[in-house]
């Protein structure tokens, strides 16, 4: 069923939202998404893709949520049907490369290549990768002081 969701662009965007900031943009951006189709804004009069791929001001996605996220989505990419499986290889190369693991996601993202070549969200992604772009928030160093945090004090 979670592949089924991903299919469609805009709810797949705001999973991605919601599982790297808790939600916090995922309601924006389905506004964006309506005022789009109803022809009110152009696709690219918005930030929101941008703090996406990292791109804008975006804070550092929330670490744990994302590994909860890769944990969910490698399951759901390994049992989803070749001819949709691309999404979910494309949302799992994104979680991973919003960590920094660009290695990882480009291995993802050329195997959601290989399945569909025509797909949006893992062509952008690859040209991201190849040019060796990380998201700006991947150099930040976890703050020491908060709980959970790579650095935080015992």
């Amino acid at each position: 069923m979670i592949t089924r969701v991903l299919l469609h662009p805009e709810l797949r965007d705001a999973g991605l939202f919601t599982w790297a900031w808790n939600g916090e943009r995922d309601l924006e951006l389905l506004d964006e998404a309506e005022r789009i189709d109803a022809g009110e804004i152009g696709p690219g009069d918005d930030t929101i893709a941008l703090d996406l791929m990292g791109l804008g001001d975006a804070e550092p996605p929330d670490r744990a949520r994302i590994a909860r996220a890769v944990a969910l989505m490698s399951r759901v990419a390994a049992l989803a049907p070749e001819d949709i499986a691309h999404v979910p290889l494309t949302v799992l190369a994104w979680l991973h490369w919003s960590q920094g693991r660009g290695s990882v996601a480009g291995r993802l993202v050329d195997r959601a290549r290989e399945l569909d070549p025509s797909y949006g969200l893992a062509e952008l992604l690859q040209t991201v990768l190849r040019q060796g772009h990380l998201p700006a928030w991947a150099y930040a160093m976890p703050d020491r002081d908060v709980p959970g945090s790579d650095y935080a004090a015992d």
